[in-house]
């Protein structure tokens, strides 16, 4: 009898559970890694190439171009070759992409930085698709919700690359140096981990010939499915929590409530704390309240800390309410990527029009609110964010588990 190559076949008794684990975990806090790595530096590769700000706004559209074709891009690889190949040539295309920006940081060529930036995005965004699928496979064998802690992980990776970020500066380090160290870091850790990544396409785990008949989906088909565009709009609004405040909670604790930089910056560093550390805790929640119900009650825990944020004169309250608000937004994300990949044979698919629904976010949040902030002020601005947790409070039914679901129908017939 030939031996299972593959950890997922059928009838294969998985053992190397502990190896594909710690691989999948190094392969998002490498993703994190180089995020935090370029975001950390935008001021400085601004003031490298000379530009104005108005000007920086205009290059950094670029990964996010690239990412809404590398999204839908990756759900076709990984449906054909499966993750692990397809993750291979996302880190490939991100650490192209980060020589190319090398390239043009050190002749302060602005165009070169540019295309680079497009790649970066097409790269992360193959990668995205790839490492969540294979998380998502990973979570259904083993029984457990496993991408909390996978995206736990992410932002610790991202914590970690704006630390060195901040590092770099602080010494004089130049932008593209610590890019070709971003560089070889991520190349060392996604090879590091690409032996223990499941290896095939879609079918080599699939359980059953029932399972085989869903193996069928196109891009289109996925985007006509009322529970993928819903689990998408799903983590479009918890995105949208995350997005904004990422982008404004500092300025508004500073320009709203008048506090000083030192303050804003704390505001953040206390949500991505919380964020973090929710996902790390997050798979015990799900165990036992399950995915819509967590999803909902951290919806309402997000309007709690937003309110805070925004009515609370008291800097504990204040604190205590970038607190909630990260926690909150904490399992949107990931909980979705887990819903999308719910059907082994279409999850890469599903995964990708998920991917791209959500950021949105990262595209519309930051005009929305900036006008907002112009017509009503920074914190009045930030009732956006009870507005988006209110859309995950109705759409977060369509995260139940298909078993749920098909049950549900059944007894209503």
């Amino acid at each position: 009898m030939r031996r299972p190559t593959n950890m997922f076949d059928r009838g294969h008794r998985w053992r190397g559970k502990g190896r594909a684990v710690a691989a999948i975990v190094i392969v998002f806090a490498v993703n994190g890694l180089t995020l935090g790595s370029w975001v950390s530096r935008v001021p400085a590769a601004r003031d490298t190439l000379d530009l104005t700000t108005a000007e920086m706004g205009v290059l950094l559209l670029a990964p996010g171009i690239g990412t809404l074709i590398g999204l839908p891009l990756g759900g076709h690889l990984v449906a054909r070759v499966g993750p692990r190949k397809a993750l291979l040539l996302g880190a490939v295309g991100t650490t192209t992409a980060l020589i190319a920006m090398i390239s043009g940081l050190v002749g302060a060529t602005a165009p070169v930085v540019a295309f680079g930036l497009g790649l970066y995005g097409v790269g992360i965004g193959l990668w995205d698709v790839a490492m969540n699928v294979a998380g998502g496979r990973l979570e259904k064998h083993s029984g457990r919700p496993l991408l909390p802690m996978l995206h736990a992980s992410l932002s610790l990776g991202t914590i970690i690359g704006s630390g060195a970020g901040v590092i770099a500066s602080a010494t004089s380090v130049s932008v593209a140096t610590q890019l070709i160290l971003t560089a070889v870091l991520a190349v060392a850790g996604v090879l590091s981990a690409a032996p223990s990544l499941p290896r095939g396409g879609p079918e080599a785990d699939l359980s059953s010939r029932a399972d085989a008949q869903h193996g069928k989906v196109s891009l289109i088909d996925a985007w006509k499915e009322p529970r993928t565009v819903f689990i998408g709009l799903t983590v479009l609004a918890f995105a949208l929590c995350e997005g904004i405040a990422s982008n404004w909670l500092a300025l508004a604790l500073v320009d709203g409530h008048h506090r000083s930089e030192t303050i804003g910056a704390l505001g953040y560093a206390i949500f991505i704390v919380a964020l973090t550390l929710g996902r790390g805790g997050g798979s015990v929640i799900i165990e036992r309240l399950g995915r819509a119900v967590t999803l909902r009650v951290l919806a309402v825990v997000v309007i709690g800390g937003a309110l805070l944020v925004i009515y609370s004169n008291h800097l504990v309250l204040i604190m205590f309410g970038c607190a909630l608000w990260g926690l909150g937004t904490s399992l949107g994300f990931p909980v979705g990527m887990s819903a999308a990949a719910d059907e082994t044979a279409d999850a890469a698919i599903r995964v990708s029009v998920v991917s791209w629904i959500g950021y949105g976010a990262f595209f519309c949040a930051p005009p929305v609110v900036a006008y907002l902030i112009e017509r009503f002020g920074p914190l009045p601005a930030l009732l956006s964010v009870v507005v988006a947790s209110l859309i995950a409070v109705v759409t977060a039914h369509s995260t139940r588990p298909l078993a749920q679901i098909k049950d549900a129908d059944q007894s209503v017939r």
